[in-house]
C-alpha cells in the first residue's frame, strides 16, 4: 500500500486508487448512475484529471468526453457532473475528508444559444468539455465549491455551478475513519485484501432514468405530475438517491411540464437551483410541479417565453419533502 500523498499530483493517484473503489464496498452502492455518466471507478479516465493550486484552495479539472447517449446541453446532466467531481475535489483536500451531504446546488447556462451550438457541433472542438472544480472553502462542517464548464479548446465559458455541502456523514464511526488518513489507509488495505470489487454493466443514461419515470399529465388538483422509482442504480454508497440523479429527474419533469403548459416542444432549462431537505430513499418518489412566474416575449404579443417552475420530490410513503428545485425554462 503506497504512503499517503504529500503533493498535489500524488493526491490524484490516491483519490483514484482508494476513494472510488472503496465506495463500492459500502452497503447500498450500485454505480449504475455513475456508470451512465462514465464517472464510476471502472469508467473514469484518471489520465484526464489535472490538478493545480494549493492545499487550502485547490482546483481540479476533469476533461469530459461527450457521448451520444448523454443530452449535450442538459443543465441537469451538468449539475450531476458537478455534484460528483466537486465532491471528489473536497475529498482530496482533507486526505481524506468525509464525502458529505449536499445542501444546495445551483447551475446556469451562460448563453443558451451558444451552449446548444457548442454541444451540437460535430467537429473536434465540440467533443470535450473541461469541468473545473474549485474548493472555495472547506470547513469542519460546511464546504463551498464552484464549477466552471468550458470548451476544452477555446476555454470559453459554457455554464457555471455552485455546491454547498455538510461535510460530516452523520455516522460517528465513518467520520472518525475519514478524519485520520492513516487509519483510513489501514481500513482500505484490509477491505481490499478480503473483498472483491463489484463491477456492473454499463448503461446509457436514458436506460437508467427513463424506465423509472412515469408521468400523469391528466392529474387532478394537488396530485403529483410524475413518479420516479428509486432503485439501487440511483443511490449513493449510503443508500440515498444521488443529488445529480435528482437534478436530471427534476429537469426531465420540468421540461415535460412546460411543454404541456405552452404546447411547444422547443424548450430548454437555462438555470436550476436545488435545496436538499432529507434523503431520497429507495421506492417511489412523487414529483410535484407548479408555475411560480412567467416572462413574456416583447417581440411576440402575449407569448410566454420563459416559465419559472417549482419542482418538489416527496417520498410517496409519507409525503416527506426530499428536495425542492426552482428551474428557469425558456423557449429555444
Amino acid at each position: 500500500m503506497p504512503p499517503s500523498p504529500k503533493n498535489l499530483p500524488a493526491i490524484i493517484d490516491y483519490w483514484m486508487s482508494y476513494f472510488k473503489r472503496a465506495s463500492l464496498l459500502l452497503p447500498g452502492s450500485r454505480p449504475g448512475f455513475n456508470h451512465a455518466l462514465k464517472l464510476s471507478h471502472t469508467t473514469i479516465d484518471p489520465k484526464r484529471v489535472h490538478s493545480i493550486g494549493t492545499f487550502s484552495n485547490p482546483e481540479m479539472t476533469y476533461r469530459y468526453s461527450l457521448s451520444s447517449d448523454i443530452p449535450k446541453y442538459s443543465t441537469g446532466v451538468l449539475t450531476a457532473l458537478m455534484d460528483e467531481l466537486s465532491t471528489d475535489a473536497c475529498f482530496r483536500v482533507g486526505l481524506p475528508s468525509a464525502p458529505g451531504l449536499s445542501l444546495q446546488f445551483q447551475t446556469e447556462l451562460v448563453d443558451k444559444t451558444k451552449a446548444m451550438k457548442f454541444f451540437n457541433g460535430q467537429d473536434d472542438m465540440h467533443k470535450e468539455v473541461d469541468i473545473i472544480n474549485t474548493v472555495s472553502k472547506l470547513g469542519r462542517t460546511i464546504a463551498h465549491t464552484r464549477t466552471d464548464f468550458r470548451c476544452s479548446q477555446t476555454q470559453s465559458l459554457i455554464a457555471f455551478s455552485s455546491h454547498v455541502k455538510y461535510m460530516p456523514t452523520g455516522l460517528p464511526s465513518l467520520d472518525f475513519l475519514l478524519r485520520y488518513p492513516k487509519i483510513h489507509d489501514i481500513y482500505i488495505d484490509n477491505a481490499f485484501r478480503y473483498s472483491t470489487i463489484r463491477v456492473y454493466d454499463e448503461k446509457a443514461l436514458s436506460q437508467v432514468i427513463g424506465p423509472h419515470l412515469q408521468f400523469d399529465r391528466d392529474r387532478g388538483e394537488g396530485k403529483p405530475y410524475a413518479t420516479f422509482t428509486v432503485t439501487t442504480e440511483h443511490t449513493n454508497p449510503f443508500g440515498a438517491m444521488h443529488g445529480g440523479c435528482q437534478a436530471i429527474v427534476m429537469e426531465d419533469v420540468a421540461l415535460d411540464f412546460v411543454r404541456n403548459e405552452l404546447s411547444n416542444d422547443d424548450v430548454i432549462v437555462e438555470a436550476l437551483q436545488m435545496e436538499f431537505m432529507s434523503p431520497g430513499k429507495q421506492g417511489p418518489i412523487d414529483v410535484y410541479c407548479e408555475v411560480i412566474g412567467t416572462s413574456v416575449d416583447d417581440t411576440v404579443e402575449e407569448r410566454v417565453s420563459t416559465m419559472h417552475v417549482r419542482v418538489q420530490l416527496r417520498l410517496q410513503a409519507n409525503n416527506r419533502l426530499c428536495t425542492e428545485g426552482r428551474l428557469r425554462v425558456s423557449l429555444v
